[in-house]
């Protein structure tokens, strides 16, 4: 067998980006450099990753203290108020937003198992959901346009397809080829939808520019 035969019997090692650049390289008598290019890839890939795992602590730890001192506040300090307003209002009502909020505070405290259900079952709800090509798309689609963290998620797919289109077409991997692999390692639903238009049309013979720029996914800097 060939060096990317025996590769290619290990898929859960080495994935189709990997095979189909050392067979590129095996085909053009570049295999050495093809390696080199794949290490280097690999590496500035963990890199990033790293990079964004970094970047993703801090928001996270706050949100989590956020809502800790929320449900802190809601259990513990929203009830004392209301005994306070009480005493102070001698009977009369409270303003609506008050009243409102004592509710959400009463519910937090008295049904706190029911609250903490709600949330897991909506957990499972979303993972069920991911699991459907249409739920995936449309949540892919949602983090694409989150707040805060969308524009971070945007430019870690974006970037993965760049740098991996752009390590298959140095191998001498075909381009359609190419846009297949880079469509099922794109990680993001809209992504992969937008490079599979990309792939129809190279396949017709248009160029690459007019899908990607079509499919409102990519910055005016890649189209460019």
């Amino acid at each position: 067998s060939s060096f990317s035969e025996a590769l290619a019997q290990h898929p859960k090692i080495f994935n189709r980006l990997f095979v189909n650049m050392v067979r590129a390289g095996e085909a053009g008598g570049v295999l050495d450099v093809t390696l080199n290019r794949l290490a280097e890839f690999q590496e500035k890939a963990q890199k990033i990753k790293n990079k964004v795992i970094s970047a993703m602590v801090y928001p996270t730890v706050v949100i989590f203290v956020a809502l800790t001192i929320l449900v802190f506040l809601m259990v513990v300090i929203v009830p004392k108020f209301k005994e306070i307003f009480n005493d102070l209002l001698e009977g009369k009502s409270l303003p609506g937003l008050t009243l409102f909020v004592i509710a959400v505070s009463n519910v937090v405290k008295d049904q706190f198992l029911l609250v903490a259900g709600v949330i897991a079952a909506l957990v499972i709800a979303i993972k069920l959901l991911g699991k459907t090509v249409k739920g995936r798309y449309y949540l892919d689609l949602f983090k694409l346009n989150a707040p805060v963290f969308g524009q971070l998620i945007r430019k870690v797919a974006i970037a993965r397809f760049t740098r991996t289109l752009g390590t298959l077409v140095a191998s001498g991997v075909p381009i359609l080829q190419a846009l297949n692999i880079v469509r099922e390692t794109a990680g993001n639903a809209v992504i992969a939808k937008a490079v599979t238009q990309v792939h129809d049309a190279v396949k017709e013979g248009e160029r690459i520019v007019e899908p990607l720029e079509a499919s409102k996914v990519f910055p005016p800097m890649v189209i460019s």
